[in-house]
């Protein structure tokens, strides 16, 4: 009953669209500092890797169109729900991709990061 009640707390606290979730994670990723900013960083950098291997081919006819991701992590650092700007099969692919991994450890739950990706030519 308790875990019930925490669980709908948590979900009607979640942005109710990907701009709200957007303006979240600037604040939660803007309010870290030094090493936990790094180890920020170099996650989202090792996650990129992954998801593009998986998700964009070697040699595109053209640029996949820009799209953003946003994660919310649990005191874990897992994802727990995401949003996407941008609807192209490569973004959704993405998006999947990113919502099945382990981010970093947050400094607070719930946190907010994401991912603004664009391909030039």
């Amino acid at each position: 009953m308790i875990a019930a009640v925490l669980f709908s707390a948590v979900l009607a606290a979640a942005p109710a669209d990907i701009d709200a979730a957007i303006a979240l994670a600037n604040a939660d990723e803007a309010s870290l500092a030094g090493e936990k900013h790094v180890a920020l960083v170099k996650a989202q950098e090792a996650l990129l890797d992954k998801a593009f291997s998986r998700c964009v081919p070697s040699e595109p006819r053209e640029p996949p169109p820009a799209f953003t991701v946003v994660l919310q992590l649990d005191a874990a650092g897992k994802p727990r729900q995401s949003w996407l700007k941008g609807d192209d099969v490569i973004a959704r692919c993405v998006e999947k991709a990113l919502a099945e991994q382990k981010v970093f450890i947050p400094p607070h739950a719930p946190f907010y990061t994401f991912f603004e990706v664009s391909f030039q030519p």
